[in-house]
């Protein structure tokens, strides 16, 4: 997109300092390359993320292994459940970056997920907002990551019936984006 004569840096900059979710971009070695405001207060925080030198490492020996065996599977975009026993849980979205001539990076998007303490799983998604059973697989999909077509290709169903199920998705919740989708069915997944 060319914005003209327009600085799209200042833009970023403005963006990232207003967003309230941590986010964050790292290399394959979880290298910190970039991070939001709202990042940097999570990690000097010390409960969820700490630094070691330049990377980012997750508190727990455990967690810190299983976020990179997941990043090390992710092909797009996935999701992972960080569920420390000193505070409550998180889910984290994670998109694989491929820029052309640069190394793999990865986005990252840290929700906070109290409301996984309730109970809640991806078994109550479609009773709690009203989704039908067809619905209720195809947000869990997508919210694993998965794309319009393989989604359809592991239900047996078009790509225009996924989109169909995705707008009646984003109707039901009231929200108009895949990320506003993400944010409001998180805590199912953490369970």
């Amino acid at each position: 997109m060319n914005l003209g004569s327009f600085d799209v840096g200042q833009y970023f900059e403005c963006w990232s300092e207003r967003v309230a979710t941590p986010s964050f971009m790292h290399d394959a070695d979880l290298r910190l390359l970039w991070m939001n405001v709202a990042g940097e207060r999570l990690l000097t925080g010390g409960k969820v993320l700490t630094r070691q030198g330049n990377a980012m490492a997750w508190v727990g020996l455990e967690e810190n292994r299983g976020y990179s065996r997941f990043i090390a599977g992710v092909e797009v975009a996935g999701t992972w459940a960080y569920r420390p026993r000193s505070t409550h849980a998180r889910v984290v979205r994670v998109n694989r970056l491929e820029p052309e001539n640069l190394p793999v990076a990865f986005a990252i998007v840290i929700f906070d997920v109290e409301r996984a303490d309730d109970g809640n799983s991806w078994a109550d998604l479609g009773a709690t907002f009203g989704l039908t059973p067809a619905e209720a697989e195809v947000t869990r999909r997508v919210v694993e990551g998965f794309g319009v077509v393989r989604v359809a290709i592991a239900l047996g169903i078009s790509p225009e019936t996924v989109r169909t199920h995705l707008k009646r998705v984003y109707s039901k919740l009231g929200v108009k984006s895949r990320d506003e989708m993400f944010a409001m069915v998180a805590p199912y997944r953490a369970q």
